[in-house]
């Protein structure tokens, strides 16, 4: 065990008193955390009920699945044009104080633990993850450091109610998003930030994580989720809308996830419509034409004073 990982269990037993669990296998740590409090909560809204009869048309998901095997990255989905009428019963549901308050407890402490670990003073880092990478293989070529975890998988668990939320990261993702001076936007690393939340009756009075799947996290894992995400997020909550050309879309976010990470372990991408049972396979290097990098507009405006 390395002197980070005993300091962040020092701090979670004894400061926060937290039964925490922790497992190390290969270069992913998982983080088990029981507890008792609620997860989620129902609360009203301020609108309260109602319900609309003008339909609204958007384009929905209503199914995507990504897999990265060994030399492909094979891609399902079915999304299309869906009409729908504006109904609520008044209440939404959200995560509880109690659960929020566990969980910047947990990453503060990860953070407080991890964050030093193979950093050598005065060095730098950078946005472009292949220019970082390739920076860091050189100093530790010369410099002998600690490697903290690839990963980190935290497990929150009401084992009273059988319902748990996993929150998955990518080490070099949190520290850049959570240093002083952030590397990467807020709204970017909402992207690359894993979350899920499910119940079992396994969780119930599991108070050692026993039910967890405990396994070293690849990329091709990790990137798979994150692929997923990133589409989620760009069907149901960007303020850049999706265009009607879904085959584009679903490429240019695929690029997009590819080359942050600097990934190349695949030949092509395959991607079936469900509803068609059309499929278009994409070569790597074709692939890097369908992204689309947002490059910043800007106009000279010259204001006199008189």
């Amino acid at each position: 065990m390395s002197a980070a990982h005993k300091k962040f269990l020092q701090t979670c037993h004894n400061e926060f008193k937290y039964n925490v669990k922790t497992k190390l296998v290969g270069q992913t740590m998982w983080i088990y955390v029981p507890i008792d409090e609620r997860i989620v909560d129902v609360k009203a809204t301020d609108k309260g009920p109602f319900r609309s009869g003008d339909a609204e048309e958007k384009i929905a998901i209503r199914y995507f699945d990504a897999d990265f095997t060994k030399d492909a990255i094979n891609i399902e989905y079915d999304i299309a044009m869906s009409k729908g009428y504006g109904k609520s019963y008044g209440y939404s549901s959200a995560y509880t104080e109690e659960y929020s308050k566990v969980q910047n407890n947990i990453l503060m402490a990860l953070k407080d633990s991890f964050f030093d670990v193979g950093n050598i003073s005065g060095d730098v880092e950078f946005a472009d993850t292949k220019k970082d990478r390739s920076h860091k293989k050189l100093v530790s070529s010369y410099v002998k450091t600690d490697k903290p975890p690839e990963f980190f998988v935290v497990t929150i668990s009401n084992i009273t109610k059988g319902i748990e939320i996993e929150i998955m990261l990518n080490f070099e993702d949190y520290k850049k998003a959570m240093s002083p001076n952030p590397i990467i936007p807020h709204e970017e690393y909402t992207k690359r930030y894993i979350t899920e939340i499910r119940g079992n009756t396994a969780i119930i009075n599991d108070k050692e994580g026993k039910h967890l799947d405990h396994r070293d996290i690849t990329m091709h894992e990790f990137l798979g989720k994150q692929l997923t995400n990133r589409v989620n997020f760009k069907y149901s909550r960007s303020d850049f809308p999706p265009g009607d050309d879904t085959l584009k879309e679903l490429l240019a976010i695929t690029a997009t996830t590819v080359r942050l990470y600097d990934f190349k372990d695949f030949v092509s991408v395959n991607l079936k419509d469900l509803v068609t049972g059309d499929v278009k396979n994409v070569s790597r290097e074709e692939l890097k034409k369908y992204e689309e990098e947002e490059k910043p507009q800007g106009k000279y405006h010259v204001i006199k004073f008189f």
